[in-house]
């Protein structure tokens, strides 16, 4: 049941902004001492693991609301050419459409529509893991590729800002017992996004959310 409960929230909060929250920051505490065979059961969100510091111990961070900033797709993307091919970024022209910024050599094999059409992520929307698989889903659909991967990079944010973060709550809550990438290559998008505090209503901090397919 409490496990349930954890990923429940956690899905609940990964579509709502944030991006790195995880079932490993929610822990429960129990109260038995109220008697009358209830529970009194606390829901307390811990802050998230960003790292360890030159003395091995845990860096912490407040959870956080991210955006997405700019979406940049690469439908015949090629690891290989990528990483042996010295010239190809010279070779390589951009083109702009409704928010996607698509990269490609010589010509676009896809339609700028298509693509629109299969990611439903825009410039300034707030990140949301249920958008992301419907991204995947919709891109596969098509045909075209043969697999894909969704990763993601992360900026640094202003150091200045660092008092604008403020934690989620603990909540507590009675209960009683018993309630228990193309078929002829590969293909790479990404996108940068910028995460806001729960409590600024300005962007505090940006992040880079990058998605590649593989062959």
């Amino acid at each position: 049941m409490l496990d349930a409960e954890r990923e429940r929230i956690t899905s609940y909060l990964k579509e709502r902004g944030y991006y790195n929250f995880s079932v490993n920051n929610i822990m429960f505490w129990a109260d038995t001492l109220g008697g009358n065979r209830e529970v009194d059961l606390r829901v307390v969100v811990k802050q998230y693991l960003t790292g360890y510091n030159a003395r091995g111990q845990a860096v912490m961070d407040n959870n956080m609301v991210y955006r997405i900033d700019r979406i940049n797709i690469f439908p015949d993307y090629d690891p290989t050419v990528a990483r042996t091919d010295t010239t190809l970024v010279s070779r390589l022209d951009t083109l702009y459409y409704r928010g996607l910024n698509i990269i490609y050599e010589k010509r676009p094999n896809l339609r700028p529509s298509v693509l629109r059409q299969a990611v439903p992520l825009y410039p300034n929307y707030v990140y949301n893991s249920a958008q992301v698989n419907r991204a995947y889903s919709d891109l596969m659909a098509l045909g075209y590729f043969k697999s894909a991967r969704i990763a993601f990079e992360e900026q640094a944010r202003p150091a200045d800002d660092a008092d604008n973060y403020k934690p989620l709550p603990s909540v507590r809550r009675p209960i009683r017992p018993g309630h228990s990438t193309p078929a002829r290559g590969t293909s790479r998008a990404t996108s940068s996004a910028r995460r806001r505090s729960n409590r600024a209503s300005r962007s505090i901090s940006r992040g880079a959310l990058r998605r590649v397919s593989t062959g």
